[in-house]
């Protein structure tokens, strides 16, 4: 089985990839699309000039495309294999541990080398079934960037020709409509999507599919009967089609062969055929499924919460803003961006392209601030309830105390200022965060009894820096959360370290410093500490948690 968190961020290095090709799509169209200038108002809509532009512009963009997309999906289709390869073994490396708690030979350590031919052939066939997917709706986007670029050529000619806008005024509205558009793909229903969401859908999908086929088939190898799926607040919710209900069935036992009075069938109950036949895509392992299973034996603690109704519904609707706003920023950041290569070709133009830089920085203005709305709406919807304020999208909190400036490259004193400052802050009341910027300033930062703010209380300062903070121990899940993890990447932290009443965790940035996974990762001391292992192995970084002999529950 692969967690939530695992199948939620699954495909972000493929979808790193294809953003790329967005991102060079949107520039190229965007800078070709300004040369309209030096064809002058008199040589717009319908003139054989005008026509041979466009012909000419949309052809080379159209061959670039090409190159680039094949040059892509030999990266792309070896990043894919790697991926369904790591996925697997962590699938089974998870699996492995409940096997082990019960006394079953397992192997220790796992290679793909070293797997059984009916595993590799699991993990090979959905492999082969993503890649065919990815590269047959890949090889419509060449088309549409093309057909996109020269839509936005006629719409502002027309617009010109017609009197309703200014050259300058048209093309900026041009870039707009290529940028918001950018790289997509077409289905054979005639479904669009953003690449990003073809990508995204195409890759969780098939990992989340073979894991699960993967735990199924050695459950059933090792005798095991049962399965229990996992659930995580704010599952999909249908009120009229039971295997789309995802709250409905998250979080249970199922019987893999048949059915019992208290058990229900897998299949039955959500959709799930492990054969890989018969499987309803709205329902378990479907469509952006984020739920997965593992091996269950009888007698055995669920870990497994379930929520109510009501609290689920709540963070399902938020979870469909959130997606939406950040759709919306992903588009305004591609439209900037736009703006920018527009910018730079108009200010390198054959003529004085003034007026066209003055009305696209402007534009670009605009969606500067659709931004920074997205943005604000996003961190309001992501604070805990208990922290949110009608005034600010920040609670208020004390600011910023600049404690004294050290010599950065003193190892020896900044390990003594961490160990002072973690000695005292234990017994804080709400969260503090201890920080060492690479100028050697030491800054003390204030919160709330649940979150600290430094990006926000000191910015780019934090760039390199090296903070420690605390977790108060009736809200501590002994390890980081996944916004402090989010931090020490963002700002690429030298050293990240937490604290609370039973345990120290550092992130560092040498990979080899990592925990190995622990043997009874389902309690709850442990769970978000095995998560947290998954994580930094994935981003190539250290993670290590140790008893902190200073807390009261050592």
């Amino acid at each position: 089985m692969l967690t939530s968190d695992e199948l939620y961020t699954v495909a972000d290095g493929m979808i790193e990839i294809f953003d790329k090709l967005n991102e060079w799509a949107i520039i190229d169209m965007s800078e070709r699309i300004v040369a309209m200038m030096d064809l002058g108002v008199e040589s717009l809509p319908g003139t054989v000039i005008y026509l041979q532009w466009v012909a000419e512009q949309s052809g080379l963009h159209y061959s670039y495309m090409i190159d680039r997309i094949a040059k892509l999906s030999d990266i792309s289709s070896e990043e894919l294999h790697e991926l369904f390869k790591a996925a697997g073994m962590t699938s089974l490396e998870h699996d492995n541990l409940i096997y082990s708690e019960h006394k079953l030979n397992v192997p220790k350590q796992i290679s793909y080398e070293r797997m059984s031919e009916a595993n590799k052939q699991i993990i090979e066939e959905m492999y082969d079934r993503t890649k065919g997917e990815m590269e047959n709706f890949t090889r419509t986007t060449a088309d549409a960037t093309r057909n996109t670029f020269i839509k936005a050529c006629d719409m502002a000619a027309s617009k010109v020709a017609f009197g309703y806008m200014s050259l300058e005024q048209a093309i900026a509205e041009a870039v707009k409509q290529i940028a918001k558009e950018g790289a997509t793909v077409t289905y054979p229903s005639g479904h669009k999507d953003s690449i990003e969401t073809a990508v995204r859908r195409a890759v969780s999908t098939g990992v989340n599919q073979m894991s699960n086929q993967l735990s199924v088939k050695n459950a059933l190898d090792m005798g095991c009967e049962y399965v229990i799926i996992s659930s995580h607040l704010g599952a999909r919710i249908n009120d009229k089609n039971k295997i789309a209900n995802h709250y409905g069935w998250q979080g249970k036992i199922y019987k893999l062969e048949g059915k019992t009075k208290e058990y229900g069938n897998l299949r039955e109950e959500t959709g799930f055929d492990y054969t890989g036949r018969n499987s309803d895509p709205l329902g378990f392992s479907g469509y952006n499924c984020r739920h997965s299973l593992f091996p269950y034996f009888l007698g055995d603690p669920n870990p497994y919460k379930q929520y109510d109704y009501e609290e689920n519904k709540k963070k399902y609707n938020e979870n469909v803003k959130k997606r939406e706003l950040e759709r919306k920023r992903r588009k305004s950041k591609n439209t900037v961006n736009g703006y920018s290569a527009a910018i730079e070709a108009a200010k390198q133009g054959s003529r004085e392209n003034t007026e066209l830089c003055k009305e696209l920085e402007t534009e670009q203005k605009k969606e500067q601030e659709q931004i920074k709305k997205a943005n604000a709406e996003l961190q309001e919807l992501e604070q805990p309830a208990t922290e949110k304020t009608n005034s600010d999208e920040i609670p208020e909190h004390e600011a910023p105390v600049l404690v004294k400036t050290i010599d950065k490259s003193n190892q020896e004193e900044i390990r003594k200022e961490l160990q002072i400052y973690e000695e005292n802050a234990i017994n804080e009341d709400i969260e503090t965060a201890y920080i060492i910027t690479t100028d050697g300033e030491v800054y003390n930062c204030f919160g709330t009894d649940s979150r600290v703010f430094p990006d926000y209380d000191l910015g780019d300062k934090l760039h390199g820096a090296i903070i420690s903070h605390n977790h108060l121990p009736d809200l501590t899940e002994y390890s980081f959360s996944d916004n402090d993890l989010m931090l020490f990447m963002e700002y690429h932290l030298e050293t990240l370290r937490g604290f609370d009443n039973k345990y120290i965790y550092e992130f560092t940035r040498n990979p080899k410093n990592l925990d190995a996974q622990p043997s009874d990762w389902m309690n709850f001391e442990n769970y978000q500490h095995a998560a947290m292992i998954d994580k930094a192995r994935k981003l190539g970084i250290g993670y290590r948690r140790r008893k902190n002999d200073q807390g009261t529950g050592k």
